[in-house]
């Protein structure tokens, strides 16, 4: 058994960047207790090392495979499963986007109880002292992981993307506002993170708008032909490797994880079927939708799209972006309007896996509830969103990317959940409690100069805790050339993060 005075870390591997980061872990002498991985690979002291193989994970039948151990773990039989109603409210929020095929609550919630037996055997052994996730845990299994290692008190470690490409900072729960102590001592170069205070336009916001371009343009009739044959033909090359060859094995595509068995052809089946719905989606929406009156008084309201981890689990019980609606509805005044405009993303076909987990999404009168409620449009897909956060009173997120795109246009904001810039004093955190003159005296006091002034405060508060890192977002490992900068401050930081946390 391993001190517990030493730190005894759990760790995502398979993929290079996270093998690349684990490695360097070990060069700097730190132990790697546990790894959970889709893909196994090679590593060192693999005699006295804890494998989760996740796969195994995404059903109730095989959880009890996915252990490998070098010690004999045992069960807790004093776990308390009344202390996991939480963790089993964002589990089974988040599932549908891993199985397309619906599945019973009952079978569900066999999943859930096997899973949490399994990480409850593993971090009751006391070998492990802090889990690091890659992001928000999201995928069903490491909501568990992440919700059982905190009944143990196993210190969870999140690594947190903010909206600068590849700038990260480490946080422990996606349920409460980060807060940024004043450091004595900065370790990051500031330099490196010049990035967030220039940057207008993340490059994750920029990739959104130019794919989302080519879908909104208004095309002739021949164009249009052009490109619904060109999508054609790309998913017919794309079925033909699916079913002949092995380029795209059963873990390709995370929509088809709980429903495994399903055969190619019927896969096939689904991918057409899934943009016959996307179609019908367009069209409903469009019904619904109208063009703003952009002088008017109104917050505009940028839907996420989903399912995605800023919304489920990060948005918390406002994942339910109507229900997040109505509240706002209710506690505005009737001459304020709420427009309401689709995520650009929503409505794209290509590629399927990037399309596909959305096929539970949308569905049925959904836009039609949004339309109903009180004071709320939908507005044209095609209007540009900059157009109106600039004319809007401000702008109403969950946790999106949005929301720091309008702080950097110096428009006050209204989130729902607690993403990576809710620290920033032109946020106002929309909770049960909230009344329309909060909102209001808000809003009147956050003028252009306050906004810019309290942005430029916040990005100098967190740029002692942002670095960069791997993974590199729109890269392809190979092609990144600084991996050892990258993976070298990404240990640093750690280190000096489980340090801090010691103090706390």
């Amino acid at each position: 058994m391993k001190s517990t005075n030493e730190i005894n870390i759990m760790m995502p591997y398979g993929k290079p960047e996270s093998d690349y980061l684990v490695k360097k872990l070990q060069d700097n002498k730190i132990n790697i207790a546990a790894l959970y991985f889709h893909e196994k690979a090679e590593i060192k002291n693999t005699d006295e090392i804890i494998y989760i193989d996740v796969s195994k994970l995404y059903n109730e039948l095989s959880v009890k495979e996915a252990l490998i151990s070098p010690y004999e773990l045992k069960e807790d039989k004093n776990f308390d499963f009344k202390k996991m109603h939480e963790c089993e409210h964002y589990f089974m929020s988040t599932m549908d986007r891993l199985s397309i095929k619906s599945q019973s609550i009952n079978k569900r919630k066999y999943l859930f109880r096997e899973i949490c037996l399994l990480f409850s055997k593993i971090f009751s052994s006391n070998r492990i002292t802090h889990i690091c996730y890659g992001s928000t845990p999201h995928f069903g299994w490491d909501i568990i992981s992440f919700f059982v290692a905190r009944y143990y008190k196993v210190e969870t470690i999140i690594l947190h993307k903010t909206d600068s490409s590849n700038i990260y900072f480490f946080r422990s729960d996606w349920r409460y506002e980060q807060i940024f102590l004043k450091k004595e001592k900065n370790i990051n170069n500031h330099g490196d993170t010049l990035e967030l205070f220039n940057q207008n336009e993340s490059l994750h916001i920029k990739k959104i708008r130019e794919n989302f371009s080519t879908i909104v343009q208004d095309k002739s009739v021949t164009k249009k032909l052009h490109a619904d044959a060109l999508l054609m033909l790309r998913y017919l090359r794309f079925f033909f490797f699916l079913i002949f060859t092995n380029k795209y094995n059963k873990w390709h595509d995370s929509s088809f994880y709980c429903n495994n068995d399903i055969k190619s052809f019927v896969k096939v089946y689904f991918y057409i079927n899934n943009i016959f719905r996307i179609n019908k989606k367009i069209k409903r929406y469009n019904s619904y939708s109208t063009s703003p009156k952009i002088n008017s008084k109104y917050i505009y309201f940028a839907l996420h799209d989903q399912p995605e981890r800023t919304s489920q689990p990060e948005g918390l019980e406002f994942a339910d972006q109507t229900l997040a609606l109505k509240k706002l509805s209710l506690v505005l005044e009737d001459d304020i309007k709420i427009y309401v405009k689709e995520h650009p993303s929503h409505f794209i076909k290509w590629p399927p896996e990037n399309s596909m987990f959305k096929y539970n999404e949308r569905l049925g009168n959904y836009y039609e509830e949004i339309a109903k409620i009180k004071n709320v449009e939908l507005i044209d897909i095609k209007y540009d969103s900059r157009k109106l956060i600039k004319n809007s009173l401000g702008v109403a997120t969950i946790t999106g990317s949005v929301g720091w795109e309008t702080l950097k246009m110096n428009k006050p904001i209204i989130t729902f959940g607690y993403p990576w810039y809710s620290f920033c004093g032109s946020n106002f955190h929309f909770d049960n409690s909230t009344v329309y003159q909060e909102i209001l005296n808000f809003i009147n006091v956050k003028t252009k100069h306050v906004v810019m002034q309290d942005v430029k405060n916040f990005l100098n508060l967190i740029q002692p805790y942002c670095f960069r890192s791997i993974p590199i977002q729109w890269k392809n490992f190979d092609e990144i050339d600084n991996k050892d900068e990258l993976a070298n401050n990404y240990v640093r930081n750690l280190v000096e993060y489980i340090t801090c946390q010691k103090d706390l």
